[in-house]
């Protein structure tokens, strides 16, 4: 997006996100911003609906920013939500260090993740309708899984 006066961070997710979706392979969103929006034609709803339709994985950075009705802060809470919804993770870094250790983390994730496939049961077969998933370890311990929170299908499902 063009730079402005104002944060559109609402209508730059997503445009972000729309502009995966052609890719194939597998997709990241790294997201460096306090979370705050200002003007933005697109609702938080929206927003966070763009990420649990998208493919990519969202990680969220977190800076502190002014706001005129709260000081300095970070919107932690949109931040969190858009990369869970993701299967993604937010950070909040503090210092320079912080900073290094965020990406440290953001490069291993995308270096060790699995892409796992399933057929749902049969629903009530409509288009759009959310799905959420859980997906658990039951054999091994010591590893973490991060996953998205659901998906909407598509279409009617195969039984």
């Amino acid at each position: 997006l063009r730079p402005q006066r104002s944060t559109h961070l609402y209508d730059a997710l997503v445009e972000s996100f729309e502009k995966l979706e052609p890719v194939t392979s597998r997709k990241a969103l790294l997201v460096f911003s306090d979370g705050e929006d200002q003007g933005s034609r697109t609702s938080i709803e929206g927003a966070v609906d763009a990420a649990r339709r998208s493919d990519a994985s969202a990680y969220a950075v977190g800076l502190v920013g002014w706001s005129a009705d709260e000081g300095m802060h970070t919107n932690r809470g949109l931040l969190e939500e858009i990369a869970r919804s993701t299967g993604g993770r937010a950070f909040f870094p503090e210092t320079e260090k912080d900073m290094r250790k965020a990406f440290d983390r953001v490069r291993a994730e995308l270096h060790s993740q699995y892409r796992m496939g399933y057929v749902p049961s049969v629903g009530d077969g409509r288009p759009g309708q959310w799905r959420e998933i859980q997906v658990e370890l039951t054999r091994r311990r010591g590893l973490i899984v991060r996953t998205r929170l659901g998906y909407y299908s598509h279409a009617e499902q195969i039984p």
